[in-house]
Order: structure tokens, then C-alpha cells, then sequence
């Protein structure tokens, strides 16, 4: 029989195993799943790397990715301007905040904030899934070269 979270045994869980082959895939930290996910990466990498257009396709990604005079693109929370912003300096992003009046000019004072800090309205803020999308993607890239 499967275990639930509290590690009792159940006749609901192991039915659900059954009818999902793959339901052992929600541990996302344990190391089966883990070790599926660094298979699959290995086999997705040698396939992009075999397109010879792969590598000056990362590179030219990558170096939109990592300028510094992208526009950084924010939410507006009361008085403040929120921004994840990823670059080579942070490959995995960081939050960070200014005042609206501060954000409209050319060179805002950014404010890094702690990864525990939250929004004045009580909510995680969230990345934009576009831009973190590709950061995460060209930076995972860039993780198996």
C-alpha cells in the first residue's frame, strides 16, 4: 500500500499509483524523480547540441539576457516598483524594489530584497513568465554546459 504525507498506508493512495505510472513524479525532491530529471537533461542537451545552430542561437540569447540596459520591467505594489531581474552577475534573479518617483528616471536606486520579504499587500511576489521563462531556460542551458 502507498503512504500518505503523515506515512499512514491507504488503499486510496496506492490506487492512485496505479492508475498514474507517473504519480511518483510529484516528489519533486526525491531522488528517483531527480534522477529521472537528470536523464531527461541529458538527453534533451545532446539533442540541441547536435543542431549546429544551437550554440550562436544560446550565445546570441544569452547576451540579450545578461545586458544591462534591458528595460526593468516592474509591478506596482502602493508606493513601490517591484522587479526580478536576472543577469550574469545573478543567474538565478533577484528581487528588488524602488519608489515610483525613483523608477522614472534614468538610473533607479534599486532596493535588493531578502528572499523572506514580501509585498506591502501581504503576497509573494511573482516573476514574469515570459522573461523568467527564458532567463531559466538559458541559464539551465548554460548549467549543463
Amino acid at each position: 500500500m502507498a503512504t500518505d504525507a503523515s506515512g499512514v498506508k491507504t488503499r486510496a493512495h496506492e490506487a492512485a499509483a496505479e492508475a498514474d505510472p507517473y504519480l511518483w513524479l510529484e516528489d519533486v525532491q526525491g531522488e528517483k524523480s531527480m534522477e529521472w530529471v537528470r536523464a531527461q537533461n541529458v538527453r534533451s542537451t545532446a539533442t540541441l547540441r547536435a543542431d549546429p545552430e544551437y550554440q550562436p542561437d544560446y550565445d546570441a540569447i544569452l547576451k540579450v539576457m545578461d545586458a544591462v540596459d534591458r528595460i526593468p520591467y516592474g509591478d506596482l505594489d502602493h508606493r513601490y516598483v517591484f522587479n526580478f531581474w536576472q543577469d550574469a552577475q545573478h543567474p538565478k534573479g533577484i528581487w528588488r524594489r524602488t519608489d515610483i518617483a525613483d523608477y522614472a528616471t534614468s538610473t533607479p536606486a534599486w532596493e535588493v530584497l531578502p528572499r523572506s520579504t514580501r509585498t506591502g499587500s501581504g503576497r509573494e511576489p511573482t516573476a514574469p513568465p515570459r522573461s523568467n521563462a527564458v532567463s531559466c531556460t538559458s541559464r539551465a542551458a548554460a548549467a549543463m554546459q
